[in-house]
């Protein structure tokens, strides 16, 4: 999603851009409808459906991934602190564009229940903080997140490996005790929100290790070893795919989420973008062209869809409970497109930087 500066190419990416950039609009317009997983009366008794394993297996894995490739991207421009500092500076002026359009398109601060000071026209900082995080309750969180993990990521990238795999482990290990927490003490909730900074921390510490590896072994992707250890890794992914139906499940993650499942506090997606994530440097050929030119317009598709979502009516915040949408295929077969040719003519109006 976000464009790549690096000198190398790895074809594989391509492709991951484009695969889960489709996944993402594909989830926002509910495109295979909802389950009772999404209905905080009916989920308990709910039976696990194939649409269920469609989002929560593969759609809901397109964030953390585009999180992943970009921290992996980061990572081998270590040392370069003009681009360091560029790269932080453009996603700020990113973040607040798409914020501050996505605010005004939905009837500004007010509209969006931001509490005000007696006799002030701006809201209050916490209010406008929490805006920002939530990314206006909305998609646009991933902007807040990525700007301030990639400033993570630029300085852990010089820590001493040993410590990046520490890290790397407590922050596995927070998404998976999180959950836990959020079952037993519902003021938590929060914790395991689709918007916390903390589901992504994770990929900062794979991206520098991941990109550590590669750049030392450029040529293992084609050695018969590599492909044998990514085996465990995917079936590691399923055992926590099954296993994670019997413990998350709980009423509390609809505070905060849309599923009684979180959508990215889970151990199964951190394990499965990895696994997907790996498997792409397996990929060696050149992309076709519409592959490229969809993985090269994944930022402007990620951001433009939502808008078109929200003007065609279709409320990303009320696809929740008790909620379906008949046309989901419809609607995914009109936005996608739409939002490309949107893309192309922004891109030939502002530029390519916000788009």
């Amino acid at each position: 999603m976000i464009p790549s500066t690096d000198r190398q190419t790895w074809n594989g990416l391509f492709y991951l851009r484009a695969a889960f950039c489709v996944a993402i609009v594909a989830w926002h317009c509910s495109v295979l409808g909802t389950s009772s997983v999404f209905n905080p009366a009916a989920f308990p008794s709910h039976i696990v459906e194939a649409s269920d394993v469609i989002y929560l297996y593969f759609c809901l894995l397109g964030s953390p991934m585009f999180f992943l490739i970009s921290f992996f991207l980061a990572a081998g421009r270590r040392g370069e602190k003009g681009l360091a500092i560029a790269r932080i500076g453009w996603l700020f002026w990113l973040c607040m564009f798409w914020l501050t359009l996505w605010t005004l398109c939905r009837g500004g601060f007010g509209a969006l229940g931001l509490r005000y000071h007696p006799s002030a026209v701006w809201p209050d900082i916490h209010s406008l903080l929490w805006h920002v995080v939530t990314g206006g309750s909305g998609p646009y969180y991933y902007f807040f997140s990525l700007l301030g993990l990639t400033c993570v990521c630029f300085a852990a990238v010089r820590l001493p490996r040993g410590l990046v795999w520490s890290l790397l482990a407590a922050s596995v290990a927070a998404v998976g005790l999180v959950p836990l927490a959020v079952a037993r003490w519902q003021s938590w909730a929060w914790m395991d929100a689709y918007w916390m900074p903390l589901n992504f921390v994770p990929y900062v510490f794979i991206g520098i290790l991941s990109r550590d590896y590669i750049d030392r072994h450029p040529r293992s992707s084609s050695s018969p070893r590599f492909t044998i250890a990514l085996l465990p890794i995917f079936l590691l992914f399923v055992g926590l795919a099954i296993s994670e139906w019997w413990y998350l499940p709980h009423g509390n993650n609809f505070a905060h989420n849309i599923t009684a499942i979180p959508m990215y506090t889970r151990l199964s997606v951190v394990v499965g973008t990895t696994a997907f994530f790996f498997l792409s440097f397996l990929v060696t050929d050149p992309p076709p062209p519409w592959i490229r030119f969809v993985s090269d317009n994944s930022l402007g598709i990620y951001c433009i869809h939502v808008l078109l979502l929200w003007f065609c009516h279709i409320d990303l915040l009320a696809i929740g409970p008790l909620r379906r949408i008949p046309a989901g295929a419809f609607a995914f077969l009109a936005v996608l497109p739409l939002s490309l040719l949107g893309t192309v003519l922004l891109r030939r109006a502002l530029g390519k930087r916000l788009v």
